[in-house]
C-alpha cells in the first residue's frame, strides 16, 4: 500500500508526521510531497492507494493540482484523508459535494456551499474519505486511518 501525503505552506507538522508516523507503523510506503510552485515538488502522481492532505496555505494553482489528485485518487477507490484547511481541497476536488466532512468555520461554509454537510466533531467518517479539525483530535485521527488501511488490506485477501 502507498501513501501520498500533500503539505501545504506554513502546514502542522503534526498534520502530517503523527498520520505518517502511524502509517509506517502499518508498513504503508509514505511519498511526501509539496504542493507549492516553487519547484520543491510539481508534479503529484497519480496511482496511491491513500492521499492525505495537510491544511495550511495554498494558492490557486496549488489547490487546483492537489485537488486533481485527489479527484483522481477518489475516482480509482483511494481513501482520501484530509486535516483543517485540507478539506478545502476536497471542496475545490469537486468530491465533498453530499458527502460528510469534519470543517469549521470558512471551511465549513465552503462545504455547506457546495451541498456537503460540515460537522464541528473531531472526526467524520464519510465511506473512504477521512477528515478532522486538526488539534488534539489527531490521535484519534490516526487510529481511524489505521482501521480503515486494515480494512482495506483484509478485502484485498
Amino acid at each position: 500500500m502507498d501513501a501520498l501525503f500533500v503539505a501545504a505552506d506554513g502546514f502542522n507538522d503534526r498534520e502530517l508526521l503523527y498520520v505518517a508516523q502511524r502509517l509506517r507503523e502499518e508498513d504503508v510506503e509514505v511519498v511526501k510531497a509539496r504542493d507549492v510552485g516553487d519547484g520543491t515538488k510539481t508534479t503529484l502522481d497519480d496511482g496511491y492507494d491513500l492521499v492525505h492532505v495537510t491544511g495550511g496555505e495554498r494558492g490557486e494553482k496549488e489547490r487546483a493540482r492537489v485537488g486533481d489528485t485527489v479527484r483522481h485518487g477518489t475516482e480509482d477507490g483511494a481513501l482520501v484523508t484530509a486535516v483543517g484547511e485540507g478539506v478545502e481541497v476536497l471542496v475545490e476536488a469537486g468530491v465533498a459535494g453530499d458527502r460528510q466532512v469534519a470543517a469549521r468555520g470558512d471551511t465549513a461554509e465552503k462545504v455547506r456551499a457546495v451541498d456537503g454537510r460540515a460537522y464541528d466533531e473531531p472526526v467524520v467518517v464519510d465511506a473512504k474519505m477521512l477528515t478532522t479539525v486538526g488539534g488534539d483530535a489527531l490521535a484519534e485521527f490516526g487510529a481511524e486511518v489505521v482501521r480503515k488501511v486494515r480494512r482495506a488490506r483484509l478485502k484485498d485477501l
